[in-house]
């Protein structure tokens, strides 16, 4: 793929802003209806039947949160065929952030990191009431709208309370060790779904778990180092 070709149609590939397990991911411009989106693609690899369960549960999970305003918006999954460039993929056609990640942004006031961690709480509220936690809230899956706004990106690493498993295929590990919490870092599955993030049901906000998860990804920003496990 390369600037200035068209993908499914009506997007005009602009530029590269980032790469994910399956590839690059592109900032297009969708034609139709004018505004620049991201293209997200995601590799069909071994069981066709048990891939695509797997994959599309990322899509389905954001769908479930398209009117919040700190959840980045999925808007439609385009399924391009095997070929002579590889397996068959699918690509997520998601609202572009063009503000960057935290990862690339300098540091911030305390009043700006506030309003941050503010609305980036009541995203995780809103996925924790909805049964789904994020499990990898780190710098990079934390991105900002031309306004400011945070955006809650990247539900790869997500699990569903009760669940045993990552909504998406596993990988060595279903989180970034640098922004774990540590009882997530030590043990192969949380036994606890709320340890994945430092947001808990109010039932158990007694618990001896350390919150850490959500004030790791703007702690780097302010002190310039993640913090210590």
């Amino acid at each position: 793929m390369r600037s200035g070709e068209e993908f499914a149609g009506r997007d005009v590939l602009k530029e590269v802003i980032g790469a994910g397990r399956g590839g690059e991911v592109w900032r297009a411009h969708d034609r139709l209806v004018g505004q620049d989106v991201a293209l997200k693609p995601e590799r069909i690899e071994g069981d066709r039947e048990t891939a695509v369960r797997r994959l599309l549960g990322e899509p389905r999970a954001m769908a479930k949160f398209r009117d919040h305003p700190h959840v980045v918006t999925l808007f439609d999954v385009v399924t391009v065929p095997p070929g002579d460039d590889g397996p068959e993929t699918y690509w997520f056609v998601m609202e572009y952030v063009p503000g960057g990640g935290l990862d690339r942004l300098p540091r911030m006031s305390p009043q700006r990191a506030a309003r941050v961690g503010a609305q980036l709480a009541d995203a995780l509220a809103a996925l924790h009431g909805a049964g789904i936690v994020h499990c990898d809230v780190k710098p990079a899956n934390v991105g900002l709208t031309r306004h400011g706004d945070a955006k809650l990106l990247d539900f790869g690493a997500a699990h569903r309370v009760g669940g045993t498993e990552t909504i998406t295929a596993n990988g060595p590990f279903s989180f970034t060790p640098d922004y774990a919490a540590p009882e997530l870092a030590r043990a192969t599955f949380p036994g606890r779904p709320w340890t994945c993030s430092a947001w808990r049901p109010p039932s158990t906000r007694s618990s001896p778990v350390r919150p850490r998860a959500v004030g790791s990804p703007w702690r780097k920003g302010k002190t310039g180092r993640t913090p210590n496990a």
